[in-house]
């Protein structure tokens, strides 16, 4: 009796134990590939750091936008960077005094498929009006080196002026500064690809 009784006792506690670890494992497979907070600014309007702790610390930046909408050309966001190990983020903001605004801020995790031949293309819009603006590629790796920068199309080559090209945030974004003739469709193609292993 007591043999049956020290086995039910083990058999119990191994389940339990399976238990933990299957509830552990789905806890981690489900873990949200993207992650959004929004950020009520104060209403004095005066310069503020604010910070967001994040759930795990392979995130990457894919959006900040103000709202409402309307609000947007009166906000100022600056120093938007990933601290402590990529499990915060921080920014600085400053608007109008009096309005009720937000940032809401969206991250997401980098694609775990391959890339084919270790290049990764990214195609990026430029903004219709011609402004100077800060442009951002998220890599789904920090090993990437530049290989090239075009314009497309090939005909608005030498209406585009693309200057402060660096890579940022450990290697896992790159950010180039872009200016061109305004009313023009155009876009700007990055291919990165990873050193060949010796």
């Amino acid at each position: 009796m007591r043999r049956i009784t020290a086995m039910s006792s083990a058999l119990i506690a191994a389940i339990l134990c399976l238990g933990v670890i299957g509830t552990s494992m789905a806890v981690a497979a489900g873990a949200p590939k993207t992650y959004t907070k929004t950020v009520k600014l104060n209403k004095s309007g005066a310069e503020e750091t604010y910070r967001i702790d994040l759930p795990d610390t392979d995130y990457r930046l894919k959006s900040v936008t103000v709202t409402p909408k309307k609000y947007k050309g009166s906000v100022d966001i600056s120093n938007k960077e990933f601290r402590l190990g990529g499990s915060q983020y921080r920014f600085k903001a400053t608007h109008v005094e009096g309005i009720k605004v937000s940032v809401r801020v969206v991250f997401r995790k980098p694609s775990s498929r391959p890339v084919a031949k270790g290049t990764y293309t990214k195609t990026v819009r430029l903004n219709r009006s011609g402004a100077e603006k800060t442009y951002r590629i998220d890599l789904p790796d920090t090993d990437y080196r530049l290989k090239s920068i075009t314009v497309r199309p090939k005909k608005y080559k030498g209406s585009v002026d693309i200057s402060n090209k660096e890579f940022r945030l450990g290697g896992s974004q790159y950010r180039f500064k872009a200016t061109h003739v305004e009313g023009i469709k155009v876009s700007v193609r990055v291919v990165f690809r990873k050193p060949r292993a010796d």
